[in-house]
């Protein structure tokens, strides 16, 4: 079973500083989607992807084009969640980090809209299912 590992770091004028390496959890299990290639334009395409929160110690997903992702309904109906991803730029979230979980209810499924052809789209959780 894979192990959570943070890994943070900045560079700005040539000097990088890097925090120390954090393992949050070892042993968990890991749910991922992709990467998949959406060759169209998608609207609310579902990924079925289920996940309880008490379990999440990570969250990350990423895409190479704008795009938004909806957990648990699509924007046509009440989303529990709204992620704009912006192109390249992860979204990452870990237990004990500087951000409150942005999962908010258990996932039953994300729903995607990518508006241009194309877009390339990873999600991965890190569960502790001994929780």
């Amino acid at each position: 079973m894979p192990n959570i590992v943070v890994n943070r770091s900045i560079q700005i004028a040539g000097r990088t500083l890097r925090g120390v390496e954090k393992t949050l959890a070892t042993g968990v299990s890991d749910i991922a989607h992709g990467p998949e290639t959406f060759a169209a334009a998608t609207v609310n395409q579902l990924i079925a992807l289920p996940w309880t929160i008490a379990n999440m110690k990570a969250f990350g997903m990423v895409a190479d084009k704008d795009c938004t992702v909806y957990t648990n309904a699509p924007s046509t109906g009440t989303p529990a969640q709204t992620f704009a991803l912006k192109a390249n730029e992860p979204f990452i979230w870990y237990l004990g980090g500087p951000d409150p979980n942005p999962i908010t209810a258990n996932v039953t499924a994300l729903y995607l809209t990518a508006p241009t052809a194309g877009t390339v789209f990873t999600v991965a959780i890190g569960l502790d299912l001994s929780a």
